[in-house]
């Protein structure tokens, strides 16, 4: 019912946000369906789950200024290991940004 898929959803949805293992918009669906047909299971399933911290993987570089970014030092890094100058590697990294965005 209405009332039972909004408690799941915004237990899972709390879940997400606390980072859990596993939890994210990939997988949000199947565990909602979980808790709707076993809350307390599920709700114990998923605070068993570890809590992970913050990195670096899914923070996105600001926006270029004028078409021209700057090169953290992991990038700079990465360009010199792939024999790239970092203005080569630069449009790469935009090249990519450009990808992520139109898939989101």
């Amino acid at each position: 019912d209405g009332n039972s898929k909004a408690s799941s959803e915004a237990f899972v949805d709390g879940a997400i946000r606390e980072k859990r293992a596993g939890l994210n918009a990939a997988t949000r669906e199947l565990y909602i369906e979980m808790h709707m047909s076993d809350p307390t299971r599920t709700e114990k399933a998923i605070l068993a789950l570890p809590m992970l911290g913050q990195s670096g993987t899914d923070i996105l570089p600001p926006k270029p200024k004028d078409g021209v970014i700057s090169l953290n030092s992991d990038q700079l890094a990465a360009a010199k290991a792939l024999g790239k100058t970092p203005r080569e590697f630069a449009a790469l990294v935009l090249a990519d940004q450009a990808e992520q965005e139109a898939t989101q």
